[in-house]
């Protein structure tokens, strides 16, 4: 059996604006995912501020949220 390949890349944040959709369903393990997204973002250098969380009701808002907000 092959290996499995692993790709990794560098992140850069530069001045950009970061958008977290995220159902609220299930929101003990959502909060959670959220804020290991943040943290990630946080430490790889991107402000607080450029970063916003927008919550859907459920997961069949979620592509109509994303249409809206880019």
């Amino acid at each position: 059996m092959s290996e499995i390949r692993r790709i990794e890349g560098d992140f850069v944040s530069g001045s950009g604006r970061y958008i977290i959709i995220a159902s609220r369903f299930n929101s003990f393990i959502v909060e959670k995912l959220i804020d290991g997204a943040v943290d990630t973002l946080v430490r790889h250098g991107v402000d607080k501020e450029n970063i916003s969380i927008v919550m859907a009701p459920g997961a069949y808002e979620l592509p109509v949220l994303a249409k809206h907000v880019v």
